[in-house]
């Protein structure tokens, strides 16, 4: 393992050479995403005249509304279509010639990525409990935080194999970016990352619930929030835990058949 952790180091320091820019990039996403879930709720909870609905309580909402660009940033990285990309231009031809495994290096590389994220999320938890406290219904306590970090473990590692299945397909496609498009937005809106699946309709939740989407993005969030339960910690992490030893396969697959038609020249 001593490879993956210079690989990751490596990447760390790269990445923390545009400190302003990633910075940048995360105060974007979270303002824009907070402005347009507060305007919305505010409109909803006002309309309906409730100070709570399914469970949450505006405070809670907004909470939850913080959380899921910060999640969304820890599992998917950059997101950027690096397998594909290098596929595309044949910069993949030298990591054949490298002794280390190429998904280990690209999983490295985006771990990096995922610590930097990871410690912007807990700064901005911590800066928003400083200056709003908890908001009613959601209590942030060690043990959750330590269970919502295991999960977000578990979904990065899931959402690297889902986006490697959709951009290996680079190996026979011209264009794989609207794959990686789609794959986004699936796990943003059936893993609850559009609209909370409290709000999803009952005889949709057992199809929801045996993907894992939901436990990719709701569950994390709801376990910082310490609204979900010790038994649905263990349920998603087997779960997920079981989606990534299937997923190996298809990835396996597709590198392999990819590897007998590659021809490395570029474009």
């Amino acid at each position: 393992m001593s490879w993956f952790f210079s690989v990751f180091s490596l990447e760390l320091r790269k990445l923390l050479s545009y400190r302003t820019e990633v910075w940048l990039q995360a105060a974007g996403s979270i303002f824009g995403h907070m402005a347009a879930a507060y305007f919305l709720w505010r409109a909803i909870f006002a309309s309906a005249g409730a100070t709570e609905m399914q469970g949450y309580t505006f405070g809670g909402i907004m909470l939850y509304y913080l959380l899921i660009p910060l999640i969304d940033h820890v599992m998917r990285g950059a997101d950027n279509g690096g397998i594909s990309r290098e596929i595309y231009d044949g910069t993949l031809t030298r990591y054949l010639l490298y002794p280390l495994s190429f998904f280990g290096y690209r999983l490295a590389a985006r771990a990096a990525e995922a610590a930097i994220a990871a410690f912007q999320m807990l700064l901005v938890i911590a800066i928003f409990l400083i200056f709003f406290g908890e908001p009613e219904g959601a209590r942030f306590a060690l043990p959750s935080v330590f269970a919502a970090v295991l999960m977000l473990t578990l979904s990065f590692l899931v959402y690297f194999q889902l986006s490697a299945i959709v951009e290996l397909l680079a190996f026979w496609a011209d264009h794989v970016w609207s794959l990686s498009v789609f794959l986004r937005f699936l796990v943003g809106f059936l893993g609850g990352g559009m609209i909370p699946l409290a709000f999803f309709p009952s005889w949709s939740r057992f199809a929801i619930e045996a993907l894992p989407f939901a436990h990719m993005v709701s569950l994390p969030i709801r376990l910082f929030m310490g609204i979900a339960t010790s038994g649905e910690l263990w349920e998603g992490a087997c779960l997920l835990i079981g989606w990534s030893l299937v997923l190996m396969l298809p990835v396996g697959f597709l590198w392999r058949r990819g590897l007998g038609q590659y021809t490395g020249v570029g474009i």
